[in-house]
């Protein structure tokens, strides 16, 4: 069996026992206190972060126009930006894989080559990989969850995220070629990670106010930096796990493991406020496309 194909197994294996979890989870929990405290601007506010997270979709996709004006040493205008826009959506369907075939619509209305974007989006993924990585190793530096697998592994949980971060930050420079590795530092491919960095702290600040707003969770710094933690671990596993489209199932399943360590609410309540952030981001996500609309008529 090729690896590919191994790989692949392995995801929708992942993905099948994730929504078994949940969907075990939802049978079990009895959200009648939940659906009772539920009020009318609930659905208002659903709909406004909703918006703010199709607006930062706009940090990745500057982002990826950049890597596109590296590889082709010439600036692109604003419709490289509504062409990523749009394809957003695209990740949720079969195969995890359209909204980067969508892209190659630039080149016939650009003059873009096939290898042009094709580098883009690895180059994407990889400092991705990169960004969520350092925040990863800075959140457990700094912060930490305070969960000890040292009765099953002999090591923490801590100790063993932060070699992974470092695992991943390490892998990710050695899997670009050589001849990009000088870029890797430059300052185009830092700001790069910076507009990835501003992306994953913005939709992780989200996750922090459904709990904030919907389940009156008192915010203090500490707190904020153990949820930006969390949730860059789950974005990453939901990122990296093939056959998950937009880690749906993954990401909830991993929030749900880790937020009881750092949030004091019912698994009810860490259920609900998991299941009501991904409908925040599939709102957001289909925002996008019509984002993509108000893009295009700007010329830079």
């Amino acid at each position: 069996m090729k690896f590919k194909n191994f790989t692949t197994i392995l995801g929708r294996i992942i993905v099948f026992v994730s929504f078994l979890f949940l969907g075990f989870l939802l049978y079990k929990f009895d959200f009648s206190s939940i659906i009772n405290r539920v009020e009318l601007f609930w659905f208002p506010t659903i709909v406004l972060l909703s918006f703010i997270f199709s607006f930062l979709y706009i940090f990745l996709a500057y982002g990826w126009k950049k890597l596109l004006e590296i590889s082709q040493n010439r600036l692109l205008d604003m419709g490289v930006i509504s062409v990523y826009l749009k394809t957003v959506i695209f990740k949720y369907a079969p195969g995890n894989v359209f909204h980067f075939l969508g892209r190659h619509s630039l080149v016939k209305s650009h003059g873009l080559s096939n290898r042009a974007i094709v580098f883009a989006n690895g180059a994407e993924i990889i400092l991705q990989l990169i960004s969520v990585g350092i925040i990863i190793f800075i959140g457990l530096i700094f912060f930490g969850v305070e969960i000890d697998f040292g009765y099953y592994f002999g090591l923490s949980f801590n100790t063993i995220m932060m070699a992974f971060a470092l695992f991943i930050f390490l892998i990710s420079i050695v899997v670009s070629q050589k001849k990009y590795r000088d870029q890797l530092f430059s300052y185009e491919i830092l700001s790069v990670i910076v507009l990835q960095t501003f992306f994953l702290v913005g939709s992780s600040s989200i996750l922090i106010f459904i709990y904030v707003i919907f389940f009156d969770v008192n915010i203090s710094f500490g707190l904020f930096g153990n949820m930006i933690l969390i949730s860059s671990i789950a974005w990453l596993l939901g990122f990296i796990v093939p056959g998950a489209p937009g880690g749906i199932g993954i990401r909830e399943s991993t929030l749900l493991l880790l937020l009881p360590s750092v949030l004091f609410l019912s698994k009810e309540e860490l259920l609900a406020g998991a299941i009501i952030f991904r409908l925040v981001t599939i709102l957001g996500e289909v925002f996008t496309f019509f984002l993509a609309k108000l893009v295009i008529p700007i010329k830079e």
